[in-house]
């Protein structure tokens, strides 16, 4: 046969190939070599119009492919699954309507199809179509398999990717879709589809998805000879059993870069650079509330305001008033709620007869805040009955129980209870002495060096007072949030109650699904979420150890006298070992059998009892001081990926790069274990009532970061 020809066996053969190096299954054992060229050339002839051989659906060969096809979608689930998607959480799908393929067989559904089976929860299936596809999407709305299954609707789109970008924007304004339940295919569509779903993935944190096809070769039959075959150019047919699922990365990564900074600078209080992120990622109302706040909240904004203080607190008036007035994204209302409850009692309670709170509508208002809410601890006790009562510590544990916010009052007070039906707010907060504790609650947040606090606080206070703030702040012991409140009692000498503010938690601010994993000199910081707060879990790996849990086993022949002696006096029970053993033989007894606190039987067979029994060894310092250094490497680059937002090392790069293969793998999961086992004694110290603590690093194939704890 000529080179450059090939036959039907061998050409057979290199569909199987196809098929075994992209799916990673069998070979297709069972299926016919011809029916495999059938296969082939019958989508060859639909693509091209022709009439070619129909192969019958209930062909053998073709139930095999089907049945193999279904359990190819179980396995592209699985992995998408490994990669940090939950499936069952998707309701929603976004996708290019198109109609170009055949539906009678699994092998042709489409790829918003094939995104049914591997979204088992599917609700919604949103379909952008144009106005040339019109009216075979209505076609395909009324005949589609699934219409009584999900909700099938339409968006009339333009080439343009403006007006795209908008249609998809307003699905998500709507609260039609958001990050938590939807994904974007991408498979299909012109490719001004492909860059909004790109752009809403960066902005928007959507998950994009689509359908990769390998294709075979353009083979064509020699002539009329259909068992010999040339290779012509361009690409052959579509070859549905080789497709792959593809979560597109790039985006999710970019995005997290941009709110890993958002992130960062909320922690730092830095709002103008937050409310240019957010312009960035197209959060138009987390951009307009940063861009009203960071004109109040800066520290040298704030040292203008030093010349008129009051118009520090007019002003922040009359930016509530129109963040009040803001369409927000319900989302947004909940994130933002405390902060702006937090900022109202300010105002509520500054002593100023020039502001005035009261237009704000306690019975109507966006964020529901009400008045009950943000009015002072005696009002709050009156509410609850307490006024002029002494009560015992159990009933003032349990209301603070009811109810957290009650939790600072002190109930055995008397201080203001005099009149019990007085409900009024009064103005209870020194304005001098609470702007200059914002002032430095800022200066630390932007960490300002001391030469400008003590320009502004040697006005106010003594050399002493001074002193022991600037004290405070210098500190490399106490992390910022204790300095604030230690500054707070130094400002105003204890808590009293016309001073305590429930403050507000500013990494709660925060999006905690992105960007708040780092690594730095060894120590990892893990975000971890307790009862709707998030909090920072901080490991130092140069000062853990981990324990090692080995077996210590023993045989024993009871043929042999010395042997039975031995575990005679190992059993500290009564009975003996041929009782033991007669009571197995009648089934009286379960194995593994309890010998004493630290052993069990685990097996008897061929005359043999074997014993075993758990020892813990403590390995200090295994991550750092490990003497294979080269074992360490892998995971170093990895930690350090978690900067750039990248969270995988290859297997391939674990060969080549790090020199890791054979026996030296072993001794990488074994630190992985290490490290896994740190992780989780860590948060089981500190949050003992979470269970399903999952491993941190996963090992497959390469290292990757559970994504959940991203």
């Amino acid at each position: 046969m000529e080179k450059n020809k090939i036959s039907r066996i061998e050409l057979a053969r290199e569909i199987r190939k196809l098929f075994v190096k992209n799916r990673n299954i069998q070979e297709y054992s069972k299926i016919d070599d011809n029916f495999l060229v059938d296969y082939y050339f019958n989508r060859y002839d639909e693509r091209n119009n022709k009439s070619g051989m129909k192969i019958d659906e209930n062909n053998f060969n073709l139930k095999i492919f089907e049945e193999d096809f279904k359990n190819h979608l179980s396995n592209e689930k699985k992995l998408l699954e490994e990669e940090g998607v939950d499936t069952s959480e998707i309701t929603k799908i976004v996708s290019a309507f198109s109609h170009s393929y055949s539906e009678n067989s699994i092998l042709e559904e489409l790829p918003f199809e094939k995104d049914l089976r591997i979204f088992p929860n599917i609700k919604t299936l949103y379909l952008l179509y144009t106005d040339q596809t019109e009216s075979k999407f209505l076609e395909y709305k009324e005949s589609s398999k699934y219409r009584d299954k999900i909700e099938i609707e339409g968006i009339l789109i333009e080439n343009s990717i403006e007006m795209l970008y908008k249609e998809i924007v307003k699905l998500i304004q709507d609260g039609k879709i958001s990050k938590n339940n939807t994904v974007l295919d991408t498979t299909l569509g012109f490719k001004e589809i492909g860059i909004v779903f790109y752009r809403i993935s960066v902005e928007k944190q959507i998950k994009s998805i689509n359908w990769r096809e390998t294709m075979l070769p353009n083979y064509k039959p020699v002539d009329d000879n259909k068992n010999e075959f040339i290779k012509g150019k361009g690409q052959g047919p579509r070859m549905s059993l080789v497709t792959k699922l593809n979560l597109m990365k790039e985006p999710l990564e970019e995005s997290n870069r941009i709110y890993r900074k958002i992130n960062e600078n909320i922690l730092k209080v830095n709002c103008k650079a937050v409310s240019d992120l957010y312009e960035v990622v197209g959060i138009d109302d987390l951009r307009f509330f940063y861009e009203e706040i960071g004109k109040l909240f800066n520290f040298f904004k704030m040292l203008e305001y030093n010349e008129d203080i009051e118009n520090f607190y007019s002003d922040l008036n009359e930016a509530l008033k129109k963040i009040f007035k803001y369409k927000f994204l319900s989302e947004n209302i909940s994130r933002l709620r405390e902060y702006v409850k937090y900022l109202a009692r300010v105002i509520y309670r500054v002593e100023s007869d020039y502001i005035d709170i009261k237009w704000l509508k306690f019975s109507n208002n966006i964020f529901g805040i009400t008045e009950n809410e943000i009015k002072k601890e005696k009002d709050e006790k009156i509410e609850i009955g307490a006024v002029g009562k002494k009560l015992d510590d159990d009933e003032i544990k349990k209301i603070r129980e009811s109810d957290k916010s009650l939790k600072n009052i002190d109930f055995n007070s008397n201080k203001n209870d005099e009149d019990e039906n007085d409900q009024g707010l009064e103005k209870n907060i020194d304005m001098v002495d609470y702007f200059l504790y914002l002032l430095l609650k800022q200066a630390i947040f932007e960490k300002i060096s001391n030469y400008h606090l003590k320009s502004i606080l040697e006005e106010y206070y003594e050399e002493e007072m001074i002193q022991e703030i600037i004290g405070v702040r210098d500190s490399v012991d106490i992390s910022e949030d204790e300095k604030i409140k230690l500054i707070k009692n130094i400002l105003f000498e204890e808590f009293t109650e016309e001073y305590e503010l429930e403050e507000l938690e500013i990494p709660d601010l925060a999006d905690k699904n992105v960007g708040l994993l780092k690594y730095k000199g060894g120590i990892l910081d893990i975000p971890f979420e307790d009862e709707g707060k998030l909090e920072i879990l901080k490991i130092n790996f140069k000062e853990e150890y981990f324990i090692r849990k080995r077996d210590k086993r023993q045989e024993f022949d009871i043929s042999k006298v010395e042997n039975r002696i031995k575990l005679n006096k190992k059993i500290e029970i009564k009975m003996k070992l041929e009782e033991i053993l007669d009571k197995n033989n009648k089934d009286e007894i379960n194995f593994p059998f309890k010998i004493s606190e630290k052993s069990d039987i685990v097996e008897i067979q061929n005359g043999k009892i074997v014993t075993k029994s758990d020892r813990k060894t403590k390995v200090k310092n295994i991550f750092f001081n490990n003497s294979d250094s080269i074992i360490n490497v892998p995971i170093v680059e990895l930690f350090k990926n978690i900067e750039k937002n990248k969270f995988e090392i290859s297997k391939k790069d674990l060969e080549y790069k790090f020199g890791i293969k054979d026996q030296k793998v072993t001794k990488v999961k074994d630190i992985i274990f290490g490290i896994n086992q740190i992780i989780r004694r860590k948060i089981e110290e500190k949050y003992p009532k979470k269970d399903d603590i999952e491993d941190f690093i996963i090992y497959e194939n390469g290292l990757k970061i559970n994504l959940k704890y991203r």
